[in-house]
């Protein structure tokens, strides 16, 4: 089951998730030992939903979603990501698990 999170209208995505990059990354490092070991091809982690009404070409819109995804084919992508923020944070034991899992 995938994390979501329901932002107020007011916000834009792509703020939310700058200024919460730790809580983003935080839930890609605590689902991607798993998605490693399992059968998966691609693995849904974070949704961030922004609930508001939008119409775009006469069709109307309850919300806005940015969805985060761990694939087999950019894994190794996403580990450097990781491993990239956890350095920056100081937070080696993190890395190193990564390091290892890479």
């Amino acid at each position: 089951m995938h994390k979501k999170i329901i932002i107020p209208p007011d916000t834009a995505i792509i703020d939310w998730i700058d200024e919460n990059r730790s809580e983003v990354y935080d839930t890609l490092y605590s689902k991607i030992f798993d998605f490693a070991d399992s059968d998966l091809d691609k693995l849904l982690v974070l949704e961030v939903i922004m609930k508001t009404d939008l119409r775009i070409d006469g069709s109307k819109y309850e919300g806005v979603s940015m969805d985060f995804v761990i694939t087999k084919s950019g894994m190794t992508e996403t580990l450097d990501r990781l491993i990239s923020h956890y350095e920056e944070y100081e937070e080696y034991e993190k890395c190193a698990e990564l390091v290892k899992l890479k």
